[in-house]
């Protein structure tokens, strides 16, 4: 296939959050400064003494598959690949100073079929082929310093680049089927050899997650991971193996009419929107955007001291932006008027708030809460008094509040 049309595999989300971090006027120098770096890098050494290096010898097969499948994705990079111990299914790339480096466990190895390592070693490569190996935000994610919104764009980014590095594996596996074994596999450390996998049903896992995760206490920092929830990734695949990109581009052909792929963008917007915090509406129903409960319930703890102070206004601009902010505050709002307004937010609403959407809230606030490193008897108060108007019960709130990690 050539190049040109796999590169519009790519997902926009990947691609327009890859550019808004890039321009990005507080991080956008920075992760250039780490790319820099990578290319310093004495990375090789460190694999070649930790790891077993893969070549036709040793390892022939994946050493053919290793070849074909970057001659495919049309990288002109010297390639390494090395194999780690490691009993679960798990694979990475980086660069060093003159080679891209695939690394695969032992437990990949020994687990996986040819055809299901081709979507792993098809998806490390999607990474490169989209310059996400370049385009390192981990240092920044382990800093304190940055602030909750940017940290929340990162992590946005870094599961956006997942779904495009998903498709890639998918396009060179070429089957929807072999793509979620490999993944089942991974996440259950089974063999099931001979057995595949119906996408369907591991992809209605989903649904079932977004009604429990909450209520089963799994949810505390979703959004804080670099990877989507993988029933959500085999949705996403399921939703790019029916658009018209495989009927033009690679020639499958399926009964029924295909969806666009930029139609398969948006359905796949939706699903990540799910994970992150500062989902700017709920793109499934229409309904009011879930940035009003972040500003009217921020300000209700912000001024339960009675004033609001800088830290809790810049804290609350970066979260609800600079305009929202000040339109607010021009409207004079108080301990009451802000609680009330929060309040409008949900009878404004056709449907209930769902319990992830009522998680993001909840977590949103909790950032406010800590603006200044602390959270006071007021700003509890405050908390559980928004909370409660969600359903969240006290206990529950004590509960967030203890896991939660006090900001410096």
């Amino acid at each position: 296939m050539e190049a040109e049309k796999l590169e519009s595999s790519r997902y926009r989300g990947d691609l327009d959050l890859y550019h808004a971090l890039k321009t990005h006027p507080r991080l956008g120098k920075r992760i250039e400064d780490a790319k820099s770096a990578i290319l310093r890098r004495t990375i090789r050494s460190q694999l070649l003494h930790s790891m077993v290096r893969v070549d036709a010898r040793l390892l022939p097969q994946i050493a053919r598959s290793m070849e074909r499948l970057q001659t495919a994705a049309g990288l002109a990079d010297a390639i390494e690949m090395y194999v780690f111990e490691s009993s679960a299914v798990n694979a990475f790339i980086t660069r060093g100073r003159s080679h891209l480096f695939v690394a695969l466990s032992s437990g990949a190895i020994n687990i996986l079929t040819e055809r299901e390592l081709e979507f792993v070693i098809g998806h490390e490569l999607g990474h490169a082929m989209f310059d996400h190996v370049d385009f390192t935000v981990g240092h920044l994610l382990e800093d304190n310093s940055i602030e909750p919104r940017d940290r929340m764009q990162m992590f946005a980014w870094k599961r956006a680049a997942e779904i495009s590095a998903d498709r890639m594996g998918l396009i060179f596996c070429g089957s929807l089927e072999i793509a979620a074994t490999a993944m089942f596999k991974t996440l259950s450390g089974l063999r099931l050899d001979g057995v595949a996998i119906d996408v369907a049903a591991f992809a209605e896992q989903w649904d079932h997650l977004m009604a429990e995760v909450v209520q089963s206490g799994d949810a505390d920092g979703h959004w804080q991971v670099t990877h989507p929830f993988p029933p959500l990734r085999i949705k996403a695949m399921q939703l790019f193996w029916r658009s018209d990109y495989f009927e033009d581009a690679v020639g499958l052909r399926l009964e029924g009419s295909r969806p666009s792929l930029a139609s398969i963008d948006q359905e796949t917007a939706k699903l990540l929107a799910m994970m992150d915090p500062l989902a700017r509406d709920d793109r499934n129903t229409g309904n009011p955007l879930l940035v009003d409960f972040f500003q009217w319930g921020g300000l209700h703890i912000a001024l339960s001291n009675g004033e609001l102070t800088p830290r809790e206004k810049d804290r609350l601009a970066h979260i609800v932006s600079d305009d929202r902010m000040n339109a607010a505050i021009n409207t004079r709002p108080t301990v009451d008027s802000t609680l009330e307004r929060f309040v409008d937010c949900l009878k404004r609403r056709d449907q209930r708030l769902k319990p992830l959407e009522i998680h993001k809230i909840m977590e949103g606030l909790l950032h406010i809460a800590n603006a200044d490193g602390q959270m006071d008897a007021n700003e509890k108060q405050a908390l559980i008094n928004v909370a409660g108007t969600l359903g969240v019960m006290p206990l529950a709130v004590e509960m967030m509040i203890t896991k939660f990690p006090i900001e410096g």
